[in-house]
Order: structure tokens, then C-alpha cells, then sequence
């Protein structure tokens, strides 16, 4: 089945793949959702569909949105089988959009499924708007999906104006790249957070003196080390007093499994001040986010969202290396000695009070409502080849 040569323009098919995008996109999506101009399209597939990541395709359900199409991949984090869903998905992602014929796609990051959407949409000639690109992560693959998702893109929605520059640097033209803040900022405005108390209830979990919330991602480009690196950081946490630790889960990248056990174990061996949670949910996990005292891991989660509500972040190791970090933002480097050190200073009083004095005045904006702003005026008929565009060479040299 062939596209129509003139697709329904005002269907927009945004594409999720798991809890990260969706909680992002959810905001964006709404307001599409309530539009008189758009008609929103929703494609879910991917880790929304899998157990052990918390079979988030009922809270996509629970809230409201109906799901036109459905693509499941097979679980496991074998190199083998992520190539496997890769190939499929192309394929699976291509079927759904010829049938929905969508006037553009919004597609959200770095996520391998997510370059596979891409890929389908591209071939198929549809123009794809892209969000959160120009960002780094030099210790993973999603640096290479993202920057490849941008070339395919025809529109970009980004974080910051050193992604912006970023995005144009990879030749995308100036007047299709928006500066317009990270999307969490849309979850921060308008959800009505959990208490305290509900927080307890909720996880099931009371809080001790200290509390950790902790999310380990593996290093895509260091797979040799995640085993070992995780077991220094759990040895570290095994030492501690007085302090309870919350895990989420790590994704399904190659040997997110192998992480996933190591937690499991943990937690049986200190099940009095240990909790590991498959999927929260934004509201619940900003909610907990507010009343711990440090976010420790990998996971963008502590270099975004954790610094907006002036909490302070253990970044381990080198997977969000290249991102732009605020201060509350300690990068550590994956071995005993050092994280112990970094933990002392981190959850000092002297730290904490250092940050809670930070203004952040991005929170006064909706990146939602300015990326639905724009989209509204976007002409998606016009051509979807694109020029590369330059920068003067000479003048940077």
C-alpha cells in the first residue's frame, strides 16, 4: 500500500516507545489531542508493551488517549535480539504509517526504536518533527541514533541554544530549529504533585534519614564495564547508614537485564531500606524526586529534570557526558574511592543550601504550548527534500 500523494494534514502520529518519551510527550500530546486544527495519531510500541518495564501502555490508556496503532517487540537485551527488533520495527512503524497517512510524525530523542521510526518515516516521504536533538551523550550509542534522526528530520524542537547551534552545525536551516527549553518543564508547571505522605503510601516504602533515588542506565559503548561498574556502585551503597535507596528500572539497551539482577539482588540482601520500582510514572517519580536527597546514576533524568527542582545529582560515569549540566550536577567517575567522596560533599548542607539558592527562570515557560504554537503554522505540503545548510567556513577558521 502506496501513501496518498496528499496525506491528511492536519493528522499529526506521534510515536512512543517507552515510559522516558511518553511522560515527555504527554503534555504536547494534549494539546494536540484539544485541538480544532490537528488530529492526534498515536502510535505505542516497544518497551510499553513489556512486564519488566512495567507494562506502561495501561497508564497511556488510564489517561485518556486512544491508541490507533500497536507495535510489540520481543523482549530481551541481547545485541542479536535489538537488531532483530530494529529490522522488524522498520518494518512495523512503515505499515502503520502508510495506513494512517499522517501530514507529519513527531518523534522524541535517541532511542533505538525511535531511529527505526525515523527511518520508515523518511522513506515514506513523511516530514518528521523532532524533539530534544543536538544533545550529546558520548558513552552511548543514542549519540549516533540522534544525530541521524536530525538529518532525516525536517523540523527540530530543542532544549537549549547550544543544541540549537548544534543542530545547525549539522547543517539543518536556522528558521526550522526552535529553542524552546527541555519538555519536562511541561510537567513541572501542571502537575499537582503527591505529598510527603502519599509519596510513602504510594511506594510502600517509609524514608529514612537519607534517601537516594537511583536509575543506571548500561553504557552502550562500554558494555565490557556495566556489570562491574554497577557492582562498585552498589558496594557503595551497601556501606551506607541511615539511608534508604529507591531504584528504577534501567532500559532495555544491550545488558539492561544484567543490571536489572544485579538490583534485584540488592534489594533482597537490604529489603528494610531498598525499594526497586519497574515504572512510576512522571507524577509519582517527580513527586519522589522532591523529597530525596540526592538522584545517583546515569540516567538524563539527574542532569534535566533533578537541577529544576534544586536537587542535587551524582552523574556516574561518562553516559550523559557532552550534555549541558547545571551546578547541582556532580559528574563522578565509576570507582569506590571517588564515589564516596562525591556522596560526602554531595549531601553536605553547605551543597544542598548552595543549590536551593538557584533561580531557574525556565520554569516560567510551557515548551508544549510554544512547540503547538508552531506546528500549527507548519506547511507540511511543501517539499519534503532538503538542502544542507552550510556555515561559513572561512569565517570560523
Amino acid at each position: 500500500m502506496e501513501l496518498s500523494k496528499y496525506p491528511l494534514m492536519k493528522n499529526i502520529s506521534f510515536i512512543t516507545s517507552g515510559r522516558a518519551d511518553y511522560d515527555l510527550l504527554s503534555p504536547l500530546m494534549n494539546r494536540v489531542n484539544a485541538s480544532k486544527n490537528l488530529n492526534l495519531q498515536l502510535v505505542v510500541s516497544g518497551a510499553h508493551f513489556m512486564d519488566n518495564q512495567g507494562l506502561t501502555v495501561d497508564r497511556i490508556i488510564k489517561d485518556g488517549f486512544e491508541i490507533h496503532k500497536e507495535i510489540k517487540f520481543a523482549e530481551g537485551s541481547t545485541r542479536n535480539q535489538i537488531i532483530r527488533n530494529l529490522s522488524s520495527c522498520i518494518y512495523d512503524y512503515s505499515d502503520a504509517l502508510v495506513d494512517l497517512n499522517p501530514g507529519a510524525v513527531v518523534l522524541l530523542g535517541d532511542r533505538y526504536e525511535i531511529f527505526g521510526a525515523a527511518i520508515s518515516a523518511f522513506i515514506n516521504n513523511i516530514p518528521i518533527i523532532h524533539l530534544h536533538g543536538g544533545e550529546l551523550t558520548l558513552s552511548a550509542q543514542d549519540d549516533a541514533f540522534r544525530h541521524s534522526i536530525t538529518k532525516m528530520s525536517n523540523f527540530h524542537f530543542v532544549a537549549n541554544e547550544t543544541y540549537r547551534k548544534r543542530v545547525i552545525q549539522l547543517g539543518e536551516y536556522p528558521d526550522r530549529v526552535f529553542s524552546v527549553g527541555p519538555l519536562v518543564i511541561d510537567n513541572l508547571l501542571t502537575d499537582d504533585f503527591y505529598d510527603k505522605k502519599e509519596v510513602v503510601e504510594l511506594l510502600n516504602f517509609s524514608f529514612f534519614q537519607r534517601n537516594l533515588l537511583i536509575t543506571f542506565h548500561p553504557e552502550t559503548l562500554k558494555q565490557e564495564k556495566n556489570r562491574s561498574n554497577f557492582n562498585q556502585i552498589l558496594a557503595v551503597l551497601g556501606d551506607l547508614e541511615n539511608t534508604g535507596f529507591i531504584f528504577t528500572a534501567p532500559n532495555i539497551d544491550h545488558e539492561g537485564d544484567l543490571i536489572r539482577a544485579q538490583i534485584e539482588d540488592f534489594v533482597k540482601e537490604h529489603p528494610e531500606h531498598s525499594l526497586f520500582v519497574n515504572s512510576m510514572g512522571s507524577k509519582l517519580y517527580l513527586s519522589t524526586m522532591m523529597f530525596v536527597d540526592c538522584v545517583l546514576g546515569n540516567s538524563s533524568s539527574g542532569v534535566i529534570e533533578a537541577p529544576l527542582l534544586k536537587i542535587p545529582t551524582l552523574n556516574l560515569g561518562d553516559r550523559q557526558t557532552g550534555r549541558v549540566k547545571f551546578d547541582s550536577v556532580i559528574d563522578c567517575g565509576i570507582n569506590k574511592i571517588e564515589i564516596k567522596k562525591s556522596l560526602k560533599l554531595i549531601l553536605s548542607r553547605a551543597f544542598r543550601k548552595k543549590i536551593k539558592s538557584f533561580s531557574e527562570p525556565l520554569l516560567a515557560t510551557s515548551p508544549s504550548e510554544k512547540i503547538y504554537n508552531e506546528i500549527t503554522n507548519f506547511n507540511f505540503h511543501e517539499e519534503t527534500t532538503k538542502k544542507f545548510y552550510d556555515l561559513d567556513l572561512e569565517k570560523n577558521e
